[in-house]
């Protein structure tokens, strides 16, 4: 809550006016927030590195809180186009901005581009990640044509989760 309170103070008034409510407040009582531990077994001795072992995506969420990965691998995209490594210190948290949140914020907050790619062969181990995906309740509004639940079912239809 705190990030989104920064959200709310540092924002652009045209931003903030756009909100439907204070960030921080669009995620107090939530119940959609997701904490997912994923494992990147060791790739194969036929699999080149450098290329994506999680493909380029961004997430439907608010913001996403990851802490540092076990490994190397994240890459998040540039407003160019261009890939490059998240770095992976431990204690680090990495904060990525979500569909919901560019939705909010009219793109101020563009959603963060992101994929995992296969590490060196002299570093091929197992790669742990731990990202807790934070959403807003579903009655609130992100724009004056949709709700987080409404833009959360259609995305999920739209990926086949639904």
């Amino acid at each position: 809550i705190e990030l989104l309170g920064w959200i709310d103070r540092e924002s652009p008034a045209t931003v903030q006016d756009g909100f439907s409510e204070p960030a921080a407040q669009m995620v107090t009582g939530s119940e959609q927030n997701l904490l997912r531990v994923l494992h990147y077994p060791p790739i194969g001795e036929d699999v080149a590195p450098g290329e994506e072992r999680a493909a380029a995506h961004e997430d439907i969420n608010l913001i996403t809180l990851l802490v540092t990965g076990s490994e190397p691998g994240l890459q998040a995209m540039d407003t160019h186009g261009n890939w490059h490594d998240v770095p992976c210190h431990p204690g680090m948290i990495t904060i990525n901005a979500g569909d919901m949140l560019a939705k909010a914020s009219q793109n101020y907050y563009p959603s963060t581009s992101h994929r995992v790619v296969n590490p060196p062969a002299s570093e091929n181990r197992s790669r742990y990640s731990m990202p807790l995906f934070v959403h807003p309740r579903p009655e609130v509004r992100l724009d004056a044509q949709q709700t987080a639940g409404e833009y959360l079912d259609q995305r999920l239809r739209e990926i086949g989760l639904k």
